[in-house]
């Protein structure tokens, strides 16, 4: 399945992936961990992470965040800037 047949969420018009990439292990995991899972999930046009600020006492939001901030924006980002 390609990550980029984006489907739309509920009635939010946001675009998605068709495979969420789970967030619960960031925080636990190093960050050359975490960095080797989102790596590949956005080069392959991913756009959707679970993240939940109870997912590791915050951690793992603080984990996608630091490393998203990194990142260019994407075409493909679901931030409500490009719905398709």
């Amino acid at each position: 399945m390609q990550l980029n047949s984006f489907r739309t969420l509920g009635r939010s018009g946001l675009r998605v992936s068709p495979i969420t990439l789970g967030g619960l292990a960031f925080g636990d995991a190093d960050d050359q961990t975490s960095t080797a899972l989102l790596d590949p999930y956005l080069a392959a046009d991913g756009n959707f992470i679970d993240a939940a600020n109870v997912y590791n006492g915050g951690r793992s939001e603080e984990t996608i965040g630091a490393y998203l901030s990194t990142e260019p924006v994407r075409p493909a980002d679901t931030r409500g800037q490009v719905r398709q």
